[in-house]
């Protein structure tokens, strides 16, 4: 917040990256965000559509009035894939879903295995090169339509401080720092499925 106000007057602030990374978490969180130049300062507006459960061990995000999750943010119920070339982000990301509770972890070792449609998954962990490829379109389209729900899918990317939420939808990516899995994977997993059912 410091960063949006000092030196409001100037537009290269009103779009900075600190603007931008603002945005995104808030609407990754559930929360809508408004802003106001006024002369030397920028006024910013922080709507919380959403509550955290205090006694929660990941980030469940409940709207207000209603006590128990739905059935979609039970991590224990979740089917989540990862198809990454690189042992030791496998054991990152393996490592994280099991801290958050999330009991369905497979590992894929080629794309090959994506033709295994017995249990489609909620969410695919990859990376860029394997969600720009013809195969995983075609794939996705295609189980998603089988399972009759979107799934999400998460781009992990070597690039540092990426994080970007887009409009959820069934060609939607959610892109995310190596550095950040650990943190924020299980979170970003449990909001983007809030949202995509909500969509």
């Amino acid at each position: 917040m410091t960063h949006l106000s000092s030196d409001a007057a100037q537009d290269r602030k009103l779009n900075s990256l600190q603007w931008y990374v603002l945005w995104q978490l808030a609407r990754l969180k559930g929360m809508k965000v408004k802003r106001k130049v006024e002369g030397d300062r920028i006024r910013v507006m922080v709507m919380f559509g959403r509550v955290m459960s205090p006694d929660s061990a990941v980030a469940w995000l409940e709207t207000p009035g209603v006590q128990e999750p739905g059935p979609l943010l039970d991590p224990s119920a979740m089917v989540v894939w990862a198809l990454l070339p690189d042992q030791s982000m496998q054991e990152t990301v393996l490592a994280s879903l099991s801290r958050g509770s999330i009991k369905h972890p497979r590992m894929l070792k080629n794309m090959s295995e994506l033709a295994d449609t017995s249990e489609l998954p909620h969410c695919i962990v990859t990376t860029g090169k394997v969600i720009n490829s013809p195969a995983f379109t075609y794939w996705r389209k295609f189980a998603q339509q089988s399972a009759d729900r979107a799934i999400v899918v998460i781009e992990v990317t070597a690039a540092p401080e990426v994080f970007e939420a887009r409009k959820p939808g069934p060609r939607n990516v959610i892109r995310l720092s190596a550095a950040d899995v650990p943190g924020k994977l299980v979170s970003t997993i449990l909001l983007e499925l809030e949202h995509t059912a909500q969509a």
